[in-house]
């Protein structure tokens, strides 16, 4: 539960004022709705018990009337402003700390190559979405829920001191049922989280392979793996339906036992002389209403173990940090170097770089050769902090130029998101003009098709860059590298989907754009080693 409050602290230091804006109408919310209620009942008796004592003609029924309509509009104000204070705070908070969880993954993409991308957005999501209900349904009903109870117990002291024992014992009893039925649904909770994910990741999966699956025999056993994950899903949801129902019921039990013992004590009172008629009925009705504040409280306990395990995920994602060496070095003007690296693809496999060297200097172009599986982009990914060696050493030159990112990487998969043409340049510029946009697209050569597009810049892709194709989506990934301007460029075959004469000026720009930047290419193609420096045949088992 720490981590499920780990964000409720980063909530509180970023919008503690809505927060405290929020838990404020929605306290006032729920007291006019009881009071409104409590005089209701108070006005009903009173003007009942009037009319058949013949004083129906000196009762003053208007100040009680014009209590119960300010009260009426009092609660829906306080409520409109409770909904508007509460939910603006957690949308301004999840708005930022998507954006954190984001840049975490980005930055430590260690723990996404550990996960398919479906799996890992599934999860984002899937877990966002559980924390977001932490402060609406579960912390601030709680806080509402202690307060009532404390200021309820303090005024019906005065009142009647056993109609005080009676609510504290009745909201104790509540906060007990609560706590038990999360306890009991803890496991399946975290099972419907781990179920959910597991059904949406393996139906993208149906939807995304299947042609391939259709090929290879696979679309039965898909299915079945599908079933499988919704039927543990059912289950769990079936056991939550059974905890939640269980839960409800002993709420209204104790709602249904407080009302019987405010009847048995007004009653009681009401014969000893020491309280009327109306009183007794306020104080019962009113009591009955204050157990409204479990509602959300019994759902939110019921989701409390789903919100536990998913901030345990999120809180150790936004903390992942890149499994590499940092170590900086300005050495015979090297920019990167591989020192005595070893690495292999898993414990039992033979290593695919075994004590490698490797260094390139400021200003020095790279082309990496070799067959399919000799470890190009392997190399690439060690040398950018996407996977840590089992040995050795990976060291960048320091960055003098603190407007300049040391490293950037063009990896084969050309990440586009569905947004328009600068929104996914500015993914790596955020603040570059529209002048600097244009530019980046004529050194990627894809200027020109931009310029025949509706609304230019402002045109829209679909979702992973659908719209365009494989080497407008390509170029356009290097008029986003264009714009990062890093000093080391790593790029996996960076003129895929090119005719040569294209490719050709797409690496000529670049070279021309950065002629002081180190370039290692893991080069599919002659164009790109004939613009090498350098070239470095990779073996498979380099040492």
């Amino acid at each position: 539960m720490k981590y499920a409050f780990h964000f409720v602290a980063m909530m509180w230091r970023e919008q503690r004022r809505w927060m405290l804006t929020g838990a404020a109408a929605s306290f006032f919310a729920l007291l006019s709705a009881i009071a409104l209620l409590a005089l209701s009942g108070w006005f009903i008796t009173a003007a009942g018990l009037a009319g058949l004592a013949g004083a129906g003609a000196t009762f003053d029924f208007f100040r009680p009337s014009a209590g119960i309509r300010f009260l009426a509009l009092f609660r829906t104000a306080t409520r409109y402003g409770e909904r508007l204070a509460t939910h603006d705070a957690t949308l301004r908070f999840f708005a930022s700390l998507r954006t954190t969880l984001f840049t975490s993954v980005a930055h430590a993409a260690t723990h996404s190559r550990k996960l398919r991308s479906s799996e890992l957005l599934q999860r984002l999501t899937a877990d966002l979405d559980s924390i977001d209900t932490l402060y609406l349904r579960l912390l601030l009903p709680a806080a509402i829920a202690a307060t009532l109870a404390l200021g309820g117990g303090a005024l019906l002291v005065f009142i009647s001191p056993p109609a005080a024992l009676a609510i504290l014992a009745a909201f104790a009893a509540s906060a007990i049922a609560i706590f038990g039925g999360a306890t009991f649904a803890r496991k399946a909770a975290q099972r419907i989280a781990l179920g959910s994910e597991a059904l949406r990741v393996r139906s993208i999966d149906l939807s995304r392979a299947q042609i391939d699956l259709l090929l290879s025999g696979g679309i039965a056993s898909q299915k079945q793996s599908i079933e499988r994950a919704a039927s543990y899903l059912s289950d769990a949801g079936k056991r939550i339906g059974r905890i939640e129902a269980v839960t409800g019921a002993a709420i209204a039990i104790v709602g249904a036992s407080l009302t019987l013992a405010f009847l048995l004590l007004g009653g009681t009172a009401f014969q000893a002389g020491t309280i009327e008629g109306p009183t007794m009925a306020m104080l019962v009705i009113g009591g009955f209403a204050a157990l409204e504040v479990f509602g959300p409280l019994r759902r939110g306990g019921i989701e409390l173990g789903r919100i536990a395990f998913s901030g345990r995920r999120l809180v150790r994602l936004a903390s992942a940090r890149p499994e590499r060496d940092e170590r900086l070095f300005v050495r015979h003007g090297l920019a990167v170097a591989a020192v005595a690296v070893t690495y292999r693809y898993g414990q039992r496999a033979s290593a695919l770089f075994h004590h490698f060297n490797f260094a390139a200097r400021r200003g020095e172009r790279i082309a990496l050769v070799g067959r399919s599986g000799c470890g190009k982009s392997t190399l690439l990914s060690l040398i950018a902090g996407l996977l840590r060696p089992e040995s050795g050493s990976i060291l960048i030159g320091e960055c003098e130029d603190s407007r300049r990112h040391p490293l950037g990487y063009l990896t084969q998969e050309t990440e586009l998101f569905a947004g328009s043409v600068a929104e996914n340049l500015r993914v790596a510029a955020p603040l570059a003009t529209d002048a600097e946009l244009w530019h980046a697209l004529e050194i990627a050569e894809l200027h020109c098709k931009i310029e025949t597009l509706e609304g230019g810049l402002a045109w829209q892709l679909g979702e992973t860059g659908s719209g365009f194709s494989g080497g407008e989506r390509r170029r356009l990934a290097i008029a986003r590298l264009v714009l990062r301007n890093p000093l080391i460029w790593l790029l996996d075959e960076p003129t895929a989907g090119m005719d040569d004469p294209l490719a050709r000026r797409v690496l000529d720009n670049l070279f021309a754009h950065a002629p002081d930047a180190t370039f290692v290419i893991a080069a599919h193609h002659r164009r790109e080693i004939e613009r090498a420096h350098r070239v470095i045949h990779l073996s498979g088992h380099s040492a």
